[in-house]
C-alpha cells in the first residue's frame, strides 16, 4: 500500500517520539476500539518522521466531539455502569497481559524464525485487543476536561482547585507504585530483593514508542538514584461550590477515566517494551543495523526475518512514514500523507489549555519533547512538551510548571502535578509550536492562560 497517492487533511492533536515499528500499531488499537465499544475513532493518523525519530499526531477534531456527544448522551439515560465496567476488566485484562508477556519475554530466543513471525502477529494482535478496550479515552476526555474547567472558571476563580478536589480519589497509579519501590530501593541498605521485586514487577518502565533495551539492575539504581520523596500533602478548599448537572455527569465520566486509561498505559508499556524485545531478536538474526531496522512497520517483520537484504534497500529510502485509520480501513504509507487543517499563527504570543492544578509563576521555558532532551532540563525551568509519560517523572519534579499539547484532567500530566502541587496548563495543542527554548512566559494555571513575555536569549 505503500505507493497509494492518497493524501488526509485532519487536525494536529500532538506529537510523541516514536520509531516507525512501535509507532505503526496504533492503528491495530484503534481497529481493536472500534470492534469493542460504541465510541469510535473515526480517525487516526501519524505522521512519522524515520529521522528525528518523532511522529505528529492527527485527529478530526469534529467527529471526536459528536463522539464525545454520544457518550454524554448514554451516561444521562444509563448512568456511568458502562465505564466502571470498562475500568474493572481493563485492570484484569492488563494484568493478565503482563502474565502472557512475561512468559513470552523469556520463549523468544528459542523460538525458530518461524515461530518468532507467528509468535509477533498473535502478540500484535492480542496487544491491540487489551490496549483498544482502554482507548475510548482518548477519544472524549480532553473535550470534556475543557468543557469542565471553561464552565467552572466561568463562575468561580479556584476552579482548578475545585477540580483537584472533585476528582480525587483513593486510586493509586502504577507510575506512583512504581516510584514508592524506587524509594524504598534507594533508602534501603538491602537492595538487591527490591531490586528483583522492580524487574519483575516494573522492568517495562521505558518510553512508550521508542526502543527500550532490557532493563537491568543496575538501570534499576539509576532509576532509584532520581526519586525523591513527596512531601506535599493534599490540600483541600475550603470555598463552598455547586456543580451544575452538566459538570457532574462531566465528573461522574472522568473518575472511571482515571482508572481506565492508567491501566491502558499500563497495557501500553508492557507491549511496547515486549515488542522491542521481537525487534532485538529480528535485528540479531538478520544482522541489520538497528538505525534501519527501526524504519521498519510492523507488518514487515517477516521481511526483517527472512529477506533482510531486500527490505535494507526499502528501509534505507524510508526517511519519512504514515499510519492512518479511517473506519475499518487501516494505510502504512510511504511519506507524510497528513496535513494540518488550521495553520499555525507565527506571530502567536499567547494561547489557553486545560489548567489541572492552580498557580501562577514566571519563568523560562525548556522544550522537552522525549528522553534524548531530558539533559537539557534544569532546575526550576518550565516544561513544555507533546505530553508526559513515566520516564518524564524525574525532570517533572524539578519544574517550576508544566504546559502541554496534549492531555485531560486524568493525564499523567494532571495527576503528577496536582500530587506535586506543580501549576500546569495542559492540552493547548500549540504549545510547542509557539514557544522556544530560553522563552520568559507566564503560566496562568489559574485561568488556564500562558503568554509569552520575551522570545528566547
Amino acid at each position: 500500500m505503500n505507493n497509494l497517492d492518497i493524501n488526509f487533511i485532519a487536525d494536529k492533536a500532538s506529537g510523541l517520539p516514536a520509531e516507525t515499528f512501535l509507532a505503526s500499531i496504533p492503528p491495530k488499537v484503534v481497529e481493536a476500539n472500534n470492534y469493542r465499544h460504541f465510541i469510535k475513532f473515526p480517525f487516526y493518523a501519524l505522521n512519522i518522521d524515520c529521522e528525528r525519530q518523532y511522529a505528529d499526531e492527527y485527529i478530526d477534531a469534529k467527529l471526536y466531539k459528536a463522539e464525545t456527544e454520544k457518550l454524554l448522551v448514554y451516561v444521562r439515560v444509563h448512568g456511568t455502569k458502562y465505564l466502571e465496567e470498562i475500568a474493572i476488566l481493563m485492570t484484569k485484562e492488563a494484568k493478565d497481559f503482563k502474565k502472557y508477556s512475561d512468559k513470552l519475554i523469556l520463549k523468544l530466543p528459542r523460538l525458530s524464525n518461524r515461530q518468532l513471525v507467528d509468535a509477533l502477529g498473535q502478540y500484535v494482535n492480542r496487544f491491540a485487543y487489551h490496549f483498544g478496550y482502554g482507548a475510548p479515552t482518548f477519544v472524549y476526555e480532553a473535550d470534556l476536561s475543557e468543557r469542565l474547567s471553561k464552565s467552572l472558571l466561568a463562575r468561580y476563580e479556584a476552579a482548578p482547585q475545585i477540580i483537584g478536589q472533585v476528582l480525587s480519589g483513593k486510586y493509586r497509579s502504577f507510575m506512583v507504585t512504581s516510584e514508592k519501590l524506587l524509594l524504598e530501593i534507594k533508602q534501603t541498605k538491602n537492595k538487591e530483593p527490591l531490586i528483583k521485586k522492580y524487574l519483575q514487577d516494573f522492568y517495562f518502565m521505558g518510553p512508550g514508542y521508542i526502543y527500550a533495551p532490557a532493563m537491568t539492575a543496575k538501570r534499576v539504581r539509576q532509576l532509584a538514584a532520581t526519586v525523591k520523596p513527596n512531601k506535599n500533602h493534599k490540600k483541600y478548599l475550603k470555598t463552598k461550590f455547586k456543580l451544575t448537572n452538566q459538570e457532574k455527569i462531566i465528573v461522574s465520566i472522568l473518575k472511571p477515566t482515571e482508572i481506565i486509561r492508567d491501566q491502558r498505559k499500563y497495557a501500553n508499556q508492557v507491549g511496547s517494551y515486549t515488542l522491542c524485545r521481537f525487534w532485538d531478536e529480528a535485528v540479531w538474526r538478520s544482522r541489520l543495523p538497528m538505525r534501519l531496522a527501526v524504519r521498519a512497520f510492523w507488518t514487515e517483520y517477516s521481511d526483517l526475518i527472512y529477506q533482510p537484504q531486500v527490505i535494507k534497500k526499502i528501509l534505507a529510502k524510508r526517511n519519512k512514514a504514515t499510519v492512518v485509520t479511517v473506519g475499518d480501513n487501516i494505510m502504512y504509507l510511504s511519506g507524510h500523507r497528513v496535513k494540518e487543517r488550521q495553520s499555525l499563527d507565527k506571530g502567536q504570543r499567547s494561547f489557553i489549555g486545560t489548567p489541572a492544578c492552580h498557580g501562577k509563576v514566571r519563568g523560562r521555558v525548556r522544550i522537552i519533547l522525549g528522553p534524548a532532551d531530558f539533559k537539557k532540563f534544569r532546575n526550576n525551568e518550565i516544561l513544555v512538551t507533546d505530553m508526559t509519560r513515566p520516564d518524564f517523572l524525574p525532570i517533572m519534579r524539578h519544574a517550576k510548571a508544566i504546559i502541554t499539547n496534549e492531555g485531560g484532567l486524568m493525564s499523567h500530566a494532571a495527576i503528577i502535578s496536582r500530587e506535586l502541587h506543580i501549576p500546569s496548563v495542559l492540552g493547548t495543542r500549540v504549545a510547542t509550536r509557539v514557544l522556544k527554548d530560553g522563552d520568559l512566559v507566564e503560566v496562568d494555571a489559574n485561568k488556564g492562560i500562558i503568554k509569552k513575555l520575551s522570545k528566547n536569549k
